[in-house]
């Protein structure tokens, strides 16, 4: 983060509201937790693979569309 960015509530907030922090620390923190999804979701444990698909999603989606009312608009 830079002295022009502001995190309040998990969202990083720059001061052009261009998004480029927010969607450089959502994927930071999403490839961070890819490896411990994936340990979880090893065929050891007997999920199927829509069960592991729903483990990925789910967890990253989630990481993903937190605060994406607020910059969806980016997108567009």
């Amino acid at each position: 983060m830079s002295s022009r960015t502001l995190k309040y509530l998990g969202v990083i907030l720059d001061d052009k509201l261009s998004w480029e922090w927010h969607s450089r620390y959502v994927f930071k923190k999403a490839t961070a937790a890819l490896p411990n999804i994936a340990a979880l979701a090893r065929n050891t444990f007997g999920y199927s693979s829509e069960a592991r698909k729903i483990m990925l999603v789910g967890t990253i989606g989630a990481y993903v569309n937190y605060a994406s009312a607020a910059w969806a608009h980016v997108l567009i």
